[in-house]
């Protein structure tokens, strides 16, 4: 009896056990099943590589081109892009084939100078030796008048032949100095004369206005000018974009009235763009816009002006001291805007709004956002978020404002 009581007590306590395992196991399932999903939390990346309207640009700005009055080799005194005022010195067109000839001329000149100078004597020496000499005439002088007046008639001859003798050396040292004087004359008459020759193998070529230097001439300055802008003029530039350019280098080969420079009269470079008429429309809503091309990137506003065609749009530049090309392939960005990829699930509708929930804190808050593009079929690129925000990938059911501390990870 004892026994049976035992084992039933054994069974009754088994039983027991898996009841309440049963309803702990239970209510832990409802309480899984009644507790709100963790939310799927992203970062927003940058797209650097957006493409933005893409389109041609063409650059207009007054400018006046310089020419070369004859041939020789460039010799560059200002950089590119350098300010100068009008009449200032920009470049020198140098022949050196003949500025070698010249320069070895008044070598040998300065040479034989040095060699033929009389009695290896310089004019300051015998100019110095003349002095004295005279001076020493002044004096054999005075002692023959003294002997003369105190009839010293034994000192006449000596003293005289002393007197004769200082005269035959003055007279020399003078015919010296009118040689070598007339010899010196002579010589920087020559080297005046060389010096001559010389600046005639050293063409200036000066800048004929004031403004900013530019080293490249592509035949189209006259035409492309903000102040010649008409309804064909895209048409005109195009049409010359095969003429050939002329660019100057340092100690490049140039001939005669070849253009070698241009100056930029003003501040001022304009870019002309053709877009369709929707995009135009676009550009003429943003205030300032971001000019991108190869590695390079300049601020450009839309200004508006008479004889443009539709769809044309009229660019000036913010910084006048880049050096553009004539023709540039651009991608043409809204100032300031970042471009960041994102899930496309991420992306919802709230009272007709495109937005993003991004995560601050525990809290969550509708972001607007403008959808760019499709990125690929699972992510799309936006506007309107900052690289690194937290953005909920999995926005189904969220309130802006709506705390969702049960619903992160811890």
């Amino acid at each position: 009896m004892l026994k049976r009581l035992i084992v039933l007590a054994i069974f009754l306590g088994i039983g027991l056990g898996f009841f309440w395992l049963g309803r702990g196991a239970y209510r832990l399932i409802a309480s899984w099943r009644g507790r709100p999903a963790y939310l799927s939390i992203v970062e927003a990346q940058q797209v650097k590589d957006m493409q933005g309207i893409a389109t041609e640009a063409v650059l207009l700005r007054q400018e006046v081109v310089a020419l070369a009055d004859k041939p020789g080799r460039a010799n560059i005194i200002i950089e590119p892009g350098g300010q100068v005022e009008s009449g200032r010195l920009v470049l020198e067109v140098v022949d050196k084939d003949l500025l070698a000839k010249i320069d070895a001329e008044i070598q040998k000149l300065e040479k034989g100078q040095q060699q033929e100078t009389p009695n290896d004597q310089g004019l300051a020496d015998i100019e110095r030796k003349l002095e004295s000499a005279n001076s020493e005439l002044f004096a054999a002088l005075d002692r023959y008048k003294q002997a003369l007046r105190l009839q010293d008639v034994e000192n006449y001859k000596p003293l005289y032949n002393t007197l004769s003798q200082i005269a035959k050396g003055v007279v020399q040292l003078q015919q010296d100095h009118l040689v070598l004087a007339k010899s010196q004359v002579a010589l920087a008459e020559q080297r005046q004369e060389l010096e001559a020759r010389r600046q005639q193998a050293i063409v200036p070529v000066h800048s004929p206005v004031a403004g900013a230097v530019y080293y490249w001439v592509d035949g189209l300055e006259d035409e492309a000018s903000p102040t010649k802008i008409t309804p064909n003029l895209w048409e005109q530039l195009q049409a010359g974009k095969s003429a050939p350019v002329y660019t100057t280098t340092g100690d490049i080969e140039v001939a005669s009235g070849q253009p070698v420079f241009k100056v930029a009269v003003d501040d001022k470079s304009y870019l002309l763009v053709q877009v369709d008429v929707a995009k135009s429309e676009v550009l003429r809503t943003w205030q300032t816009i971001s000019v991108c091309w190869q590695d390079n990137v300049v601020s450009a506003r839309v200004v508006e002006h008479e004889g443009l065609d539709s769809g044309q749009v009229l660019l000036l530049v913010e910084d006048p001291a880049v050096d553009l090309p004539r023709f540039l392939q651009v991608s043409l960005h809204k100032e300031g805007e970042v471009y960041c990829s994102i899930p496309a699930r991420a992306v919802t509708t709230v009272e007709g709004r495109s937005v993003v929930f991004v995560l601050d804190g525990s809290t969550v808050k509708a972001q607007p956002v403008e959808v760019v593009q499709q990125a690929n079929k699972k992510a799309v690129i936006v506007v309107g978020l900052q690289p690194g925000m937290s953005v909920v990938s999995t926005p189904e059911g969220l309130v802006d404002g709506q705390d969702v501390t049960e619903r992160l990870r811890k």
